[in-house]
């Protein structure tokens, strides 16, 4: 068959690649999920950290003038710092959740360039003069891509391994005009060629 570049000669079954997309998609909207939770965490927890040091502010004063005890002061002042190793907790939260974001977005990339890979495209114009793959067969690479097709780009010009005879050798010269034959068609002359 001659075929034409970017023909697609076949199509491998993409339906484990689309539940691995789909999986990845899922964990990306997650990790976005995530994200946006710790997001909302650090804000609270922010708000609570701002009213928590002005209550530690007030008690300071009050303590000072003798209205509540030390101990009360401390412990207005030990929650307040309790909140900041929240923030801190929170802000971590969010640079893993960002990470893990662009953890799962490299997989959906990475799935995606696979499943381009599911279909083959004629790399050039020519003829298909060998296919080695069935409809329905397993197709697996290993430690190289296997041979699927072979195609010819422009049969009008060829190379013709033949075997000569010893005893014709000596009759042929550079720029000699020959004709041949192949078993295929052994009463028909294929072609004419020069040496």
């Amino acid at each position: 068959d001659f075929v034409h570049k970017g023909d697609v000669l076949f199509k491998i079954d993409p339906r484990v690649i689309d539940g691995q997309l789909a999986q990845a998609e899922a964990n990306l909207a997650r990790s976005t999920a995530q994200l946006a939770q710790s997001q909302a965490n650090l804000a609270r927890d922010t708000a609570q950290e701002n009213y928590s040091r002005g209550v530690a502010d007030r008690y300071e004063q009050l303590v000072k003038d003798g209205i509540f005890s030390q101990d009360q002061g401390r412990q207005t002042r030990a929650n307040a710092d309790a909140l900041g190793q929240s923030l801190a907790a929170d802000r971590a939260a969010i640079q893993s959740a960002q990470a893990q974001m662009a953890a799962d977005q490299a997989t959906i990339n990475n799935i995606r360039l696979q499943k381009s890979y599911t279909t083959i495209t004629a790399p050039i114009d020519g003829i298909v003069t060998q296919r080695n793959v069935d409809v329905g067969q397993t197709v697996a690479a290993s430690m190289q891509a296997p041979t699927l097709f072979i195609i010819a780009a422009d049969l009008t010009e060829m190379q013709v391994n033949a075997n000569i005879d010893e005893a014709d050798v000596g009759r042929i010269r550079p720029g000699q005009n020959v004709s041949f034959r192949v078993d295929a068609y052994p009463t028909d002359k294929i072609g004419r060629a020069h040496v």
